[in-house]
């Protein structure tokens, strides 16, 4: 209880002490409400998006993901057999909603029956799918956003609403923080048949998630046992379909981390994931080195005050509990203040931005990780609080330590015979009031100026790398992409599932013979950094190579107008055609993979295609075309395969501009379909500039971060610069009166901030050369150390310097020096 007391008294003490500096106070809050809030936020989404369940449920340890893909008739089969796992389905769709402003696209899961009941999940209003509902499909089941969209009542449950051109009956919605997938999940849950209505009954078509919930007492291992046996008869029956089926089962768990490690592009993600935390993480450690200076300063005017303390026998422990209780208050109201904006934000998006979204994004949590929240107060505190308990260790003179040992032995009746004739509370009294002419201020001052070199160095680096992206997005947006972007455009076209099925083909003519319309196919020459693996036929697994796959249509690069250095283009049969199927590689792949052959005619195997559940794919090379733009994030000139596939998007390259022909466009695709088709129609370097965005939002994040530090960095060294300069007044009123002219006394306290200013330009510089390495082998071949982007971070941090360091300059130049010599 008295150590409990001590700490209630400490934090009493603390907020008095603290309440007669509302300035200070209130820019180390502000400080902390920055940095923990972008940390806390960062972290929040982090772990509601990789570590946590993708799916909410009950006992979510007990599901289990299978993979791959499952085709309906294999998943039917497979629920027939007795197995320790419950199985369900799941897949995302595509859907059209009509509204009376028309049709709007609309995100959501086609289910099997038993999928709320696998889950464990209950409806809030209504209910879900039950077995009894047999084989009906004109049921479909709310999440809770969109019902809040749609008006929030409950009588909505037994109403109609047209999605995909059909109407179904509302059963249910579900809880507020259901989601199905770990970022984007679908406003609406139908059943299998309602949407899926092509290729439902065909075994080639894996198009389906598996996942099941494990039965009491068994394992994952288990369970992928049991159904490897059960899928030996399956792939016996029908071994043109369903080869390798058995074989091919792995389970792993539900959360996004386990399945992203697994796969080259979800370790990227990883790795974007943790470089953004590692960003935010910076911001905090700026904001904490700030603080620790405002506060290292502050024990430095309170050393009187120590001296007094240490005089009346209070230990080093003692004062470090002390100084650790005020961290820790501003660190709580700083952190409450992070957390109250981001729940503010938070809301602002569910309710606002989002709310409109057609597809529901539950990455953002509605509540905060409280365990994370007392984590960083704790960190905050002690990263804030350590370097101003350390000075306070060193404030007391060897005086106030001699008078203090004096006065325990005077209290215990030893010591020398001449000091029992002195009063010791005396002597500690004046030992104390000595200490402040002989306070150890050197080392105080070099800690608080090392915190901001420190925060400098760190926004050096963040906003050279901040320069370094935005140098490679002007290079990929000012460079040939490689096709013609002024003349073509692309058209989405998003079908009822109630409209008769139009094949990509017949909707490729029908564009073909409009106005203006020279060329029409479909497919997109740009894509993520995601390569897969192929290897050549005949050859085993071990002699793969990888490369970029497109998926186009006939005459694609006649439409993009790319080149062909050799061979031939993709046609109308090319796209039906079995095994072997026509591909056409860049160059970069012929030059790696095949500089010694003629390209033409070799073949290769993709091992798995989710599309249609093959085991193995045999493609034939038939042409080599020339090097474009392929990536939005990475090296332009990778190895790319072009495979020719159907798909309801469509590239068009008109004989005028493009943005004059959209809105022909969408009139003449709209005429075609049938009502409540979603068509979008927009220019192809709309396209590009929206491919480009995840560099334009890596540019943004970086230079907002970089500009965070230098406010915050400028914070501390206009602190750090007005303690100085108030603490050399007495020196400041001597070299007035020895003739020094008050703009040298202004150069003098300028310039020794700047030096700060110097020593961590030179520590960030050395720390953004290995970082501009590193960016190179992740974003681009070239070569980002710019010597102009050191130059102009140098002159900015200068002007800062000058900034933060010239009114406190000014007003010590203004000093009398009469006042200044008797400040002592």
């Amino acid at each position: 209880m008295t150590a409990i007391r001590l700490i209630v008294d400490d934090i009493r003490y603390a907020v008095r002490v603290l309440a007669k500096r509302p300035l200070v106070v209130g820019a180390a809050i502000v400080s902390i409400a920055i940095g923990a809030g972008l940390n806390l936020g960062v972290y929040a989404v982090l772990q509601r998006v990789m570590l946590e369940s993708v799916l909410t449920a009950s006992a979510p340890e007990r599901l289990v993901r299978i993979e791959p893909g499952i085709s309906f008739p294999n998943y039917r089969d497979l629920r027939s057999a007795d197995l320790p796992i419950d199985l369900a389905l799941m897949q995302m769709a595509r859907l059209t909603w009509r509204t009376p402003d028309g049709a709007k696209a609309l995100s959501g899961h086609v289910v099997s029956n038993n999928f709320f009941d696998v889950v464990g999940v209950r409806p809030i209003v209504g209910r879900t799918f039950t077995a009894s509902d047999g084989d009906r499909t004109d049921l479909v089941v709310l999440s809770y956003r969109f019902w809040q969209q749609l008006g929030g009542d409950a009588a909505m449950v037994g109403r109609a609403i047209e999605l995909n051109g059909w109407r179904y009956e509302i059963t249910g919605v579900l809880p507020g923080d259901f989601r199905a997938v770990a970022i984007a999940s679908g406003r609406v849950y139908v059943p299998i048949g309602a949407h899926v209505t092509q290729a439902l009954e065909s075994r080639r078509a894996a198009q389906f998630d598996l996942f099941g919930r494990l039965q009491d007492r068994v394992t994952r291992e288990q369970a992928v046992g049991a159904l490897r046996a059960a899928a030996g008869p399956i792939e016996a029956r029908f071994p043109d379909v369903n080869a390798g089926l058995a074989r091919g089962f792995a389970g792993s768990s539900m959360d996004a981390f386990s399945f992203l490690r697994q796969i080259p592009p979800g370790r990227m993600v990883l790795g974007a994931a943790a470089t953004l935390y590692a960003l935010v993480g910076l911001a905090l450690f700026v904001t904490c080195a700030n603080v620790a200076g405002l506060l290292v300063s502050r024990a430095d005017e309170r050393r009187h005050e120590i001296a007094v303390r240490v005089a009346l026998g209070a230990t080093r422990a003692r004062l470090t509990q002390q100084f650790l209780a005020e961290s820790f208050v501003i660190s709580m109201l700083g952190c409450a203040a992070g957390a109250a904006v981001w729940m503010i934000a938070v809301a602002w998006l569910q309710n606002g931005v989002l709310l409109s979204s057609p597809t529901e994004i539950t990455a953002i949590p509605e509540s905060l990780p409280l365990r994370y929240c007392l984590l960083l107060v704790c960190v905050v505190t002690v990263a804030c609080g350590v370097a101003p308990a350390g000075a306070c260790g060193h404030t007391e003179p060897r005086t106030c330590e001699s008078a203090a040992r004096c006065q325990r032995q005077l209290a215990a009746g030893v010591g020398p015979r001449r000091q029992w004739k002195i009063d010791p509370n005396r002597l500690s009294v004046l030992a104390a009031l000595q200490s402040r002419r002989t306070g150890r201020l050197l080392r105080r001052v070099s800690l608080q100026r090392v915190l901001v070199a420190v925060q400098m160095a760190i926004c050096f680096v963040l906003l050279t790398a901040a320069i370094f992206l935005l140098h490679n997005l002007l290079r990929l947006q000012i460079a040939d992409p490689g096709f013609d972007i002024t003349h073509t455009l692309t058209i989405d076209v998003q079908l009822p599932t109630s409209a008769p099925t139009r094949n990509a083909l017949d909707l490729r003519r029908a564009i073909q013979a409009a106005p203006g319309v020279q060329a029409v196919s479909w497919g997109w020459p740009i894509g993520p950094p995601f390569a897969e693996r192929i290897r050549p036929a005949g050859s085993r697994d071990g002699a793969s190579v990888t490369a970029d796959v497109r998926r186009v249509g006939p005459r694609f690069f006649r439409t993009m107008q790319i080149p062909l250095a050799l061979g031939r283009d993709l046609n109308d049969e090319d796209v039906g055609a079995s095994a072997p199927k026509p591909m056409v590689v860049n160059e970069t792949f012929a030059r790696r993979y095949l500089a010694a052959v003629d390209p033409i005619g070799r073949q290769f195997v993709r091992p798995r295609d989710i599309e249609n559940g093959q085991a193995e794919q045999v493609l034939e090379i038939v042409g080599v075309a020339r090097d474009t733009l392929a990536r939005t994030v990475g090296d332009a000139h990778v190895p790319v395969v072009y495979v020719p596939q159907s798909s309801p998007s469509l590239t068009v390259r008109m004989a005028g501009p493009s943005a004059s022909a959209i809105r022909m466009l969408r009139q003449t695709v709209e005429r075609l379909e049938p009502p409540g088709t979603v068509v979008d129609v927009a220019p192809m370097a709309d396209s590009v500039a929206t491919a480009l965005m995840p560099m334009r939002v890596a540019t943004m994040l970086l230079g907002a971060v970089g500009a965070i530090g230098i406010v915050l960095a400028m914070t501390g060294l206009f602190a750090m610069v007005s303690h100085a300069a108030s603490r050399r007044t007495f020196e400041i009123g001597v070299r007035i009166a020895l003739g020094a002219s008050r703009s040298a006394i202004v150069r003098m306290i300028v310039g020794d901030g700047l030096q700060i200013v110097a020593a961590g330009c030179l520590a960030g510089a050395v720390l953004s050369f290995g970082l501009a390495r590193l960016l190179q082998s992740v974003i681009s071949s070239q070569s980002l150390v710019d010597p102009l982007a050191f130059v102009a971070v140098i002159l900015l941090l200068l002007v800062v310097g000058v900034g933060a360091s010239l009114r406190p300059a000014t007003r010590a130049g203004r000093a009398d020096p009469m006042v200044a010599l008797r400040s002592e």
